[in-house]
């Protein structure tokens, strides 16, 4: 059994029911689905007639068709409502500080750099360093009985000798121990967040910083 019905029908039948004004296209529309379904329930041998069950799955493609068709169209318009929410809801963010994991950050000529290490036990000693983008030691200190958990690491922009530091891009380093082991800790940085953009046909907000940063929302760690 059949349930192609240009299949079944007369040559002239398919040129009746064709719609002259529009180019022909290889795919089937719903208006013109219906009108070979009419055709082919008036041209039908009444000792043939069409079966029911032939019917029902006839009718059956154009409905899943038109319904597939609806579906997308619902689904585009939920999710560039999605997506203006979204951005709508980042914007709150706009002058809000985040942290940004990662050890590099660049000193401007006036403000100095707020940087976080985290312990993931308690540590004896903690060594901060900050480097230069040659690799030159500019800064260190050091920090005794720090517990576990986020611990700030500023600095104010000023080499050993109290003169400010060039502008450039400096690395920050977190090494603590117990007097047997050293390890590195994990450095974060802080951004201000500046403008929140949308990009067309994207499904996430991205960020730009006023330290020249784009973040995507899962390189934030934490908000402040």
């Amino acid at each position: 059994m059949t349930n192609n019905i240009e299949a079944v029908l007369p040559d002239h039948i398919l040129q009746d029911v064709t719609p002259q004004s529009e180019p022909k296209t290889d795919e089937l529309g719903q208006d013109e689905f219906l009108k070979l379904m009419l055709a082919q329930l008036k041209h039908q041998d009444p000792f043939k007639p069409l079966e029911n069950g032939e019917f029902v799955a006839q009718m059956a493609q154009i409905s899943t068709v038109a319904g597939i068709e609806g579906m997308e169209s619902s689904m585009g318009n939920m999710a560039e409502s999605f997506a203006s929410n979204q951005l709508l809801q980042s914007s709150s963010l706009i002058g809000k500080t985040a942290l940004i994991s990662g050890s590099q950050a660049n000193l401007s000529s006036e403000d100095g750099v707020n940087a976080y290490y985290r312990l993931p036990r308690t540590a004896n000693t903690v060594q901060l360093n900050v480097f230069s983008a040659s690799g030159e030691l500019v800064f260190n200190k050091t920090e005794t009985a720090m517990p576990a958990g986020l611990h700030s690491f500023d600095w104010d922009g000023e080499l050993a000798n109290g003169k400010p530091a060039p502008e450039g891009t400096y690395t920050f380093q977190a090494i603590f121990g117990d007097g047997e082991s050293q390890t590195q800790a994990n450095i974060s940085i802080e951004n201000t967040i500046a403008s929140v953009s949308l990009d067309p046909g994207a499904t996430s907000v991205t960020f730009e910083t006023t330290e020249g940063n784009t973040l995507s929302l899962q390189d934030i760690e934490k908000l402040q």
